[in-house]
């Protein structure tokens, strides 16, 4: 092996290895979904990470939702008393697919999150996602 083919490999190296500190080292924390007593079958993933200005992405998955429904993503306390509250912006809202899959992104500070238990999915079964007079649960999973 030539010089300059070994000099070039440690500096790709060191490079790498320049790169891998600079990095963030948090991983994507992932809370899984249950089907909540109104939709048996059901189940999804809550994969939450880092975003810009302590902010924290929350992307979430589901499968067995009934198909073409509407559904809503909160934040919940349960104890000491209940309290919740939208995840992301908007009306909190998805409509799963003609196989009852879904998909939501909301974004919510750092702070924010910490302060909640919970992240629940409601079924909103006349497609009114602010009608809550008259919602199911669909999915629910407890956050660290």
């Amino acid at each position: 092996m030539k010089a300059s083919a070994i000099v070039s490999s440690f500096v790709t190296f060191g490079i790498f290895l320049l790169l891998l500190t600079l990095t963030p080292a948090s991983a994507a924390e992932r809370v899984a979904l249950q089907a909540g007593p109104d939709m048996r079958g059901a189940q999804g993933e809550a994969v939450i990470s880092d975003s810009a200005s302590d902010n924290k992405e929350v992307v979430i998955t589901v499968q067995g939702l009934q198909p073409n429904e509407v559904y809503t993503v909160w934040l919940v306390n349960m104890k000491p008393e209940m309290a919740m509250a939208g995840l992301g912006a908007g009306d909190y809202a998805f409509t799963s697919d003609a196989y009852g899959n879904g998909r939501y992104t909301g974004t919510v500070s750092a702070n924010e999150l910490g302060k909640w238990q919970q992240i629940k999915i409601a079924h909103h079964p006349d497609r009114n996602p602010r009608n809550m007079g008259n919602i199911d649960s669909a999915l629910e999973g407890n956050l660290k």
